[in-house]
């Protein structure tokens, strides 16, 4: 299994010439398999512009598993001419909502007129829009197996997604937060997400929120997501065999990217951390 990033900012784009060495597009990820092929796709920030070239003009046909809905994993979606083609083949899933409507009405609230000029059915190709509970998907994952587990991060259901492929596994936990802010006081709550420590356990590459460090602790929780000291010791929880942070704040530059790299080479009991780049490819 080989994982091709192909977008790695949170929350917004980060244009410009300070972003350059570490991107600026928003999530998404490709897992390739030995033929280096694009069998899964995870989110559809803007990295998802980028999945063209990894099929060399082709159109995509396979799943694509979004985490959440939230705007920086999703605007890509429209813009990708792998996606939006006469011969695309999507099985899009999304987390369910909580009253109930179908994956196609849930995706359109966000993506149709006046918000957007098309809604999910002014796509080109053939689409399936799916929801996706906990556990094992059932869909068209061919060789690979796609697992989820639910994950806390604010304003909506968000899934921790596990794929396993060529007998090497990989998690993707773009947005979660790790502690709590109560009483005026943060609360650690690295343990609250059970299902998803189960999932992760053992994992050959966790790719983890790293969007904030320590000193922006309050922030974090305020936001939804994890500081960088936080999700080191979950690793180790989880026992993973390394940890690619991912999911950068769209004002780090890579200077401070840079700093934080030659920082944090290793979690407290020794496993390899590393700083996402786009345009990488990872070997697992």
């Amino acid at each position: 299994m080989k994982l091709a990033l192909l977008g790695v900012r949170g929350s917004t784009p980060a244009p410009g010439p300070a972003f350059l060495r570490y991107g600026g597009h928003t999530s998404c990820v490709a897992v390739l398999d030995s033929a280096d092929r694009p069998v899964v796709v995870l989110d559809a920030g803007t990295g998802v512009r980028e999945l063209p070239r990894l099929l060399h003009g082709s159109a995509y046909r396979g799943p694509l598993v979004l985490s959440h809905l939230h705007w920086d994993h999703l605007h890509g979606l429209p813009f990708c001419p792998a996606l939006d083609s006469p011969e695309a083949e999507v099985e899009l899933w999304v987390p369910p909502a909580e009253d109930g409507v179908s994956a196609r009405e849930l995706l359109s609230r966000v993506m149709s007129p006046p918000f957007f000029p098309i809604g999910p059915s002014g796509l080109l190709g053939r689409w399936t829009f799916r929801t996706a509970g906990t556990g094992r998907l059932d869909g068209a994952f061919g060789a690979a197996r796609v697992e989820l587990a639910p994950v806390r991060h604010k304003g909506g259901r968000t899934w921790a997604v596990r794929v396993d492929l060529d007998g090497t596994s990989v998690a993707y936990v773009p947005d979660h937060t790790l502690v709590s802010f109560e009483d005026g006081a943060l609360v650690d709550r690295s343990g609250d997400d059970v299902e998803a420590i189960e999932l992760i356990h053992g994992v050959d590459v966790l790719l983890h929120d790293g969007q904030f460090v320590g000193s922006e602790g309050r922030l974090a929780a305020e936001y939804g997501h994890s500081t960088i000291e936080d999700v080191v010791r979950w690793a180790d929880r989880c026992a993973v065999g390394s940890l690619v942070l991912t999911h950068h704040a769209p004002t780090r530059a890579d200077d401070a990217l840079d700093a934080l790299a030659e920082k944090f080479t290793a979690t407290p009991e020794g496993r390899p951390v590393t700083f996402a780049r786009q345009g990488t490819l990872l070997s697992c």
